[in-house]
């Protein structure tokens, strides 16, 4: 069957029209630089100047956005999830973003009929952002925060001519990502399933289950909890309370899908820290497991054969033994060991 489109001129003139405005803002930045610098400035000087005009100029258009929205909920009440809140304060805060922060007046609300219920800010659950970061902010800052430490990847901002805010300020964020996403782990898995491909040319299903050392730092305690640091004025930093490093076993864990060859097509991986009871990862790794299987007969594959592979441990065959004969009784395994 042919699709027939209707064009009309407007749609022309439309494209005319942003490309004439885009035009003219490439050359009111480029007066913007000239202006700024003098003749003898070298083209580097060129190019801070021009990047830092950008900053600013993307700070003023995500500011006009984010509080256009924000004024949007100002009536008394408004709901939530068909819950009723009701306005609770006005206050201006910083809201961070790759090209700097910027100040944002917005309304908070509280859950009507419940003592001291939660509090929420509309803004936030409307443009979808996590400790007043913008979404492009936040995602850098998870990426950086997943491959190396704060430090470094704070440096990689600056050198790449942005401006976040303080590295406490950044951590802070890090941490409430991870909260975030701990939390919301059940939606997110779905919403990622959903665009999971088949992998049609796998032949089989392996799962494992191992523990590896962690260095933890531990306060020492001589004979009692350690004491509650109180700020006094004026402050006077003191050493920190002493600690020792004690290596700690964490579970880890694995779903992998294998090819002909024995070449790995895709692995799930999962952990938990050391004082984390390990029942939780076996059950998302057996969830997964299960998902699979479904995925490829939905897609009118075979099931693929399954294995448990891991090292000779007794305690990690008595746990995942346990643990797949719970969520898949008589299903038959293939059982070998991991000898590297």
């Amino acid at each position: 069957m042919r699709t027939l489109t209707l064009i009309s001129k407007n749609n022309n003139t439309s494209n005319a029209k942003s490309l004439s405005m885009y035009q003219t803002a490439v050359m009111n930045v480029e007066k913007l630089v000239t202006a700024s610098l003098e003749e003898s400035d070298s083209f580097q000087e060129y190019e801070k100047t021009m990047l830092d005009i950008c900053n600013a100029v993307g700070r003023e258009v995500l500011q006009r956005k984010l509080q256009k929205t924000s004024r949007q909920y100002t009536s008394e009440y408004i709901l939530v999830d068909g819950q009723r809140y009701k306005r609770f304060t006005q206050g201006t805060v910083e809201y961070h973003s790759l090209c700097g922060s910027v100040p944002i007046e917005r309304y908070t609300y509280r859950q009507t009929g419940v003592r001291n219920g939660i509090t929420v800010v509309p803004l936030d659950l409307h443009e979808q952002l996590v400790a007043r970061t913008t979404p492009a902010l936040a995602y850098r800052i998870a990426l950086g925060d997943a491959q190396c430490p704060g430090r470094q990847w704070e440096e990689q901002l600056h050198a790449s001519c942005r401006q976040p805010p303080s590295r406490s300020t950044l951590e802070r964020i890090a941490k409430k990502i991870g909260t975030v996403a701990g939390e919301k782990a059940p939606v997110i898995l779905q919403a990622v399933r959903k665009r999971e491909p088949v992998y049609k040319e796998a032949v089989a299903l392996s799962i494992g289950l191992d523990r590896t050392t962690i260095p933890m730092e531990e306060k020492l305690h001589f004979g009692g909890k350690p004491p509650v640091k109180r700020r006094k004025s004026p402050y006077i930093r003191k050493a920190p309370w002493p600690v020792e490093v004690n290596y700690r076993m964490a579970y880890v864990g694995t779903v992998s899908l294998t090819g002909q060859n024995g070449e790995c097509l895709q692995t799930y991986r999962y952990g938990c820290s050391a004082d984390v009871d390990p029942a939780g990862v076996l059950r998302e790794m057996t969830n997964d497991v299960i998902h699979l299987q479904s995925l490829r007969r939905k897609s009118g594959c075979k099931e693929l054969p399954m294995a448990i592979v891991q090292d000779g441990a007794p305690e990690m065959w008595t746990l995942v033994e346990a643990a797949v004969e719970k969520a898949l009784p008589g299903r038959h395994f293939h059982k070998a060991i991991d000898r590297s």
